[in-house]
């Protein structure tokens, strides 16, 4: 029905173990917050490009892989893509 909100925002069940929405969101918007945390007090702080794409990659190579979510970088836009991986493998 327009205008309803599901209680789930595109995970099933089956995904989050029947964990509430905002449990099953936490890392990842967490990581969110951190990586905008980062880059605001960086420029606040003058920092040049260098250290904001240094963040950029410790999320892509640090942050999302322990999330389950394998970034990669492409040449042609939209520049990257993820896939959604067992965090064993990719760490």
């Amino acid at each position: 029905m327009l205008g309803m909100v599901p209680d789930e925002i595109g995970f099933s069940s089956a995904l989050t173990g029947g964990a509430s929405t905002e449990e099953t969101l936490r890392p990842y918007l967490d990581a969110l917050r951190d990586f905008r945390h980062e880059v605001r007090t960086t420029m606040r702080a003058g920092g040049d490009k260098g250290a904001v794409l240094g963040a950029c990659d410790r999320v892509r190579d640090e942050v999302l892989p322990s999330l389950g979510v394998r970034l990669e970088d492409l040449s042609d836009p939209p520049s990257s893509r993820w896939k959604l991986e067992d965090p064993k493998v990719l760490l």
